[in-house]
């Protein structure tokens, strides 16, 4: 029954964001450049010319590449969650909003979250899974690897 329970809650997050209304959501942040030297500091995923890459989807095509990204990171969310127990016991849900920077080694850096009032639970374990993320193949912008900042919407739904 627990197995059935954990599925149900991993089946119906996959849904919640394939389905979502806001799709696959980018926060919008303005590029930040360094004072001096007038350079790009990092650039939003929505406007970058060359998306992050996981390893497994280097050798898809272009347009392909965005689909390939989507379900990578849907399968890693899938397969890393663990709903926190006490968040389950009272009845905690809710979207928890992660933001971070792939960098331009294509680490992720600077993850922090945001989530429901009394989510503090949900948040942790959604910073914990991006945490998890593999190095990426980094993004690039007029042909030279950038640091790209990303959003993430993930939704914790009880059944």
């Amino acid at each position: 029954m627990k197995n059935w329970i954990v599925f149900a809650i991993k089946l119906s997050l996959m849904l919640f964001i394939f389905c979502s209304s806001i799709g696959f959501a980018q926060e919008v942040v303005p590029a930040i450049q360094a004072e001096e030297t007038n350079e790009v500091q990092e650039i939003p995923f929505a406007v970058i010319e060359k998306i992050p890459q996981f390893q497994s989807c280097e050798s898809t095509e272009l347009e392909n590449g965005m689909e390939c990204f989507k379900q990578e990171i849907n399968a890693h969310i899938i397969k890393n969650l663990v709903y926190p127990t006490l968040a389950r016991e009272h009845n905690i849900q809710g979207r928890v909003t992660v933001m971070f920077i792939i960098d331009k080694e294509g680490n992720v850096t600077n993850v922090r979250a945001r989530g429901p009032r009394e989510g503090t639970l949900l948040e942790e374990e959604a910073i914990r899974i991006v945490k998890l993320l593999p190095q990426f193949k980094p993004g690039t912008q007029r042909g030279k690897t950038v640091n790209v900042s990303f959003a993430l919407p993930i939704i914790f739904k009880l059944n």
